[in-house]
């Protein structure tokens, strides 16, 4: 193994790639995480600071599960919030509620490859046709059978074949990549390639809309309001939201809505604890908080509104 460029290029050398790369973004989101910022700033601290760590490298490399789990885990930390609360979409969709999106690592990842192939190293079919004869002339057929193009010690995929899987929509991947090779054909001739790339991708990859993630999480909450949460009109409530101006308000309601408070109820805590308020007989959960005169009541006066 040699390292070139910062690759680690060679027979099996993945887990040793994949473990220094993911070993940086961690200590980035655990700085990020422990400043305590709010939501929007926390976001914007992530997308210059810790995302920016697997810039490099997607151009290249095709991030593995394991990325991915980490990303779904560092929402959590960074948030302070249950862990999948917000469900795997809605961080890359918090500009529709006034704050600031994170940057999803796959739509980073797919558009900086696929930018690498058109911009970056147009000629890379030359290289994949060289090594595509190379592997039938010297590879065995049980490999070839099943279109390898490296010796089966070899771990990591080639990179020309990344490249060619980028601009076929990720076929090897992704459930959908007619709709991806479609929404990346749009954006071929863009002055900006990989930031429309991105705009392109993201509602594919992260095709949960806000109403349904808020719809989901509601009827699983309350079931007993299930009539009323089907009648909400979302799209009024997101709009008044986006025109908040203090964003954490926002992110507030969004937390309610997702059960994304951390009461001792919701975070299984093996001693519960009760109404942070002072209600006799009631536990510390959301769905006491909803109702809680003591919390409740004084709000209705200031905003003088009746109960």
């Amino acid at each position: 193994m040699l390292r070139y460029l910062g690759f680690w290029l060679g027979p099996q050398c993945k887990d040793k790639l994949i473990a220094a790369l993911l070993a940086k973004y961690k200590d980035r989101i655990h700085k990020i995480a422990s400043a305590y910022t709010a939501q929007a700033a926390t976001a914007v601290a992530y997308n210059r600071d810790a995302i920016t760590v697997m810039g490099y490298h997607a151009q290249l490399l095709v991030f593995p599960r394991e990325a991915y789990d980490l990303e779904a885990k560092s929402f959590s930390h960074l948030l302070k919030i249950p862990h999948r609360s917000f469900a795997t979409d809605l961080p890359f969709k918090l500009k529709e509620v006034g704050s600031v999106n994170f940057t999803s690592l796959q739509v980073l990842n797919f558009a900086a490859m696929y930018r690498t192939a058109i911009k970056t190293i147009p000629d890379w079919e030359e290289i994949y046709r060289a090594l595509h004869a190379a592997a039938d002339e010297y590879l065995p057929i049980s490999l070839r059978v099943d279109e390898k193009l490296c010796p089966a010690f070899w771990d990591t995929e080639p990179i020309v074949c990344n490249l060619r899987s980028a601009v076929q929509g990720f076929p090897q991947i992704l459930q959908n990549p007619r709709a991806v090779k479609q929404a990346l054909r749009n954006t071929r001739n863009s002055k900006h390639i990989q930031k429309q790339v991105s705009a392109a991708l993201l509602p594919i990859l992260h095709p949960m809309t806000l109403p349904a993630i808020f719809r989901k999480r509601l009827n699983s909450m309350l079931p007993e309001l299930g009539l009323h949460i089907r009648a909400i009109d979302w799209d009024a409530a997101l709009s008044v939201l986006k025109q908040t101006k203090r964003c954490f308000a926002s992110i507030c309601c969004v937390k309610t809505w997702c059960n994304a408070w951390t009461t001792s109820a919701r975070m299984h805590d093996a001693q519960q604890m009760s109404c942070l308020f002072g209600c006799e007989g009631e536990s510390d959960n959301i769905q006491h908080y909803l109702r809680c005169e003591r919390l409740w009541n004084p709000i209705f006066q200031r905003l003088r509104i009746s109960p």
